[in-house]
């Protein structure tokens, strides 16, 4: 009898350390996704305000000896709550995670991307890579439109910002370019 209340207790104990050992960044509210951002990244990403899109997935990519080297955001067009099957078991999140060199801050709770916001430390920016460059808010701004998602690329905040709205997005550039404006205003 003894030895069945021990082994449940253990029991007990390992399913309630595992449970702790699951990140909570996993679970954690929208609002609380540049926090999470900068606690792992090491210091504040600034990031623009996307019209009330909602955060479906946030990581951050690593370099080849796992230092933070970009910030990955991406937006649906409707809230999910939950996140997708896949990820939520903790297994599945670590390989991910292993697979792809990353560390993910928020969800991921839809495939169905609207816009992505990338940034990366430093100037990457490129002006003859894109084609063509527009001046939004008094500064050089890249913009890719052949096929596909529509693409703005500038420097800001001592970092390169690039923001893909998806073919279904891309038709309001005018909102686009005033969401990017607003944030380059504020911006250093």
């Amino acid at each position: 009898m003894m030895k069945k209340i021990f082994s449940a207790g253990a029991a007990g104990i390992f399913i309630l350390l595992s449970a702790c050992s699951v990140p909570s960044y996993y679970t954690e509210e929208e609002e609380e996704v540049p926090e999470n951002i900068e606690m792992e990244w090491g210091e504040e990403v600034p990031l623009p305000s996307l019209n009330d899109a909602p955060v479906s997935r946030a990581q951050i990519n690593e370099d080849e000896e796992g230092e933070p080297e970009e910030v990955e955001i991406w937006y649906s067009e409707e809230e999910e709550d939950e996140l997708l099957p896949y990820f939520q078991d903790a297994g599945n999140r670590h390989r991910y995670e292993e697979d792809y060199s990353t560390r993910l801050v928020y969800g991921v709770n839809s495939n169905d991307i609207h816009i992505t916001l990338n940034y990366e430390a430093g100037d990457q920016m490129v002006f003859g890579a894109h084609d063509d460059v527009l001046s939004i808010g008094g500064r050089p701004v890249g913009r890719d439109i052949q096929s596909g998602p529509i693409t703005y690329t500038f420097h800001a905040n001592g970092g390169t910002y690039s923001i893909s709205y998806s073919e279904e997005a891309r038709a309001d550039t005018d909102v686009h370019r005033e969401q990017i404006k607003a944030f380059l205003q504020n911006s250093g």
